[in-house]
């Protein structure tokens, strides 16, 4: 009797799950997309012209008026106070949202005319809490790619070292076969992230962002898997987005947002000469790790 009342609930909880998945499955896209959605190989470049991004109407614009381009392989990065905007861009280029007014544009065309799935296909984004699951880490870093992909293995290597984990990696009980907890609950802060980063570059994309992911990681660390970035992935297009200078110093561009707004522009030399926010951020950031 005990064991049809436990088969009999979990019955009753995988009937609800499967409704509930099934709900999903149904659900139409919010974002508009143009008929007959181009698939293609992205060079990179990304333009955004006078793009505003107003969340609920009445409210405050979340971005007003954002202009930028960047050049296949360059890197911009984007700084700015908590709530200036900066995740919203990311959310925009990844078309989880459309903007309010404005327009983006991938290699000179509207991003509403590229399908959706070739897209995102084709970008790595790390966002500031990634979510691992209950498998390898090598499945883990893997997520993404087919079980027949040419190489598979050596990306997935590869992808570790980029990200600065490689080493630890091998260091855990059954190496890249160590099985991961629940979010990922048997590394620290950091390691995840570098997992999540791993995961990204294992893609091979064409546009990697980097949204605030370093977050959790010390300076020398953050500054090994920058220098790894850049030598790994000459060609790609970077995008990163942080509230650490440090983390945005060797980038070749850096806009300044604040309250949704592009307030400065320029290399990190040129907007610490200047003295505006950027260099304000600078001074505080370096302030506070000098007397931690």
């Amino acid at each position: 009797m005990i064991a049809i009342g436990w088969v009999t609930m979990l019955f009753v909880r995988g009937a609800a799950s499967l409704e509930r998945i099934f709900a999903l499955l149904g659900e139409k896209p919010d974002l508009a997309q143009l008929p007959g959605g181009k698939r293609m190989t992205l060079r990179g470049e990304i333009e955004f012209r006078d793009v505003s991004l107003v969340y609920k109407e009445g409210s405050r614009p979340a971005l007003d008026g954002v202009s930028f381009k960047v050049a296949p392989g360059r890197t911009l990065a984007i700084v700015g106070p908590v709530g200036s905007g900066k995740s919203s861009i990311a959310n925009l280029l990844l078309r989880l949202l459309a903007p309010t007014s404005g327009a983006i544009f991938i290699d000179g065309m509207e991003i509403e005319s590229i399908d959706p799935a070739c897209l995102r296909e084709q970008c790595g984004y790390v966002p500031q809490d990634s979510f691992l699951f209950s498998e390898s880490v090598r499945n883990n870093i893997a997520l993404g790619l087919r079980d027949d992909d040419e190489g598979r293995e050596r990306r997935v290597l590869q992808a570790a070292h980029n990200a600065a984990f490689a080493q630890e990696a091998e260091s855990l009980p059954s190496g890249y076969d160590t099985l991961l907890g629940e979010r990922g609950v048997n590394l620290s802060g950091g390691q995840k992230q570098r997992v999540a980063i791993a995961r990204a570059l294992a893609r091979q994309p064409r546009i990697v962002v980097l949204d605030d992911c370093l977050s959790a990681v010390d300076t020398r660390t953050e500054d090994r898997i920058l220098r790894a970035l850049k030598q790994q992935t000459a060609g790609v297009t970077t995008l990163i987005i942080a509230q650490r200078i440090s983390t945005v110093a060797h980038a070749d561009e850096i806009l300044v947002l604040d309250g949704g707004r592009v307030v400065e522009r320029g290399t990190d030399a040129s907007l610490r000469a200047l003295g505006g926010l950027y260099a304000e951020l600078a001074r505080r950031q370096e302030l506070a790790e000098e007397l931690a």
